[in-house]
């Protein structure tokens, strides 16, 4: 609710600005180019980010015990989670607290539209496309109690 808000407020006031960039001499093409750059160099970071987090689990898991000891092999999943990471009413207000405000709201408000709509269409899509892995691949409960006593004794027994 508090989204659309915000949303309806920076609507409103998108005449204002737009006039008012204008009146500051800036061409309405270029800061919606650089509204468009700055969107895919988001989508480009948000994509990075989420497989840098893939491979620094894969390395660190050389170090530390973890739950899934499984080898990662679904490049898919950290592609959906970059691609479904939206801005919002954050980037609205840090745009804001700048300076010369008019202009990185206008540039913001590109970047908050490319992202909601070319993100927002195209997720399904990719979702679609991706093959997910079988997380039901477990043991059903009875044998996996059976399985952790039995562990439990041998290593009770080893420890005796």
């Amino acid at each position: 609710m508090l989204n659309g808000l915000a949303f309806s407020l920076i609507g409103l006031s998108l005449p204002q600005i737009l006039s008012s960039i204008e009146e500051e001499g800036i061409a309405l093409s270029t800061a919606t180019y650089y509204g468009v750059l700055m969107a895919g160099v988001l989508i480009g970071i948000h994509i990075l980010c989420a497989y840098s987090a893939v491979v620094i689990t894969q390395i660190i898991k050389h170090f530390i015990k973890v739950a899934d000891g499984r080898k990662y092999n679904n490049v898919g999943i950290p592609l959906i989670l970059g691609w479904a990471g939206m801005c919002g009413v954050l980037s609205l207000a840090v745009a804001l607290s700048f300076p010369h405000r008019n202009l990185v709201l206008y540039m913001t408000f590109i970047v908050i539209l490319v992202t909601l709509i070319v993100q927002g269409l195209t997720l399904p899509f990719l979702i679609k496309q991706i093959t997910f892995p079988n997380y039901n691949e477990h043991l059903p409960n009875t044998e996996a109690k059976t399985f952790i006593r039995k562990e439990l004794a041998r290593i009770a027994l080893e420890y005796m």
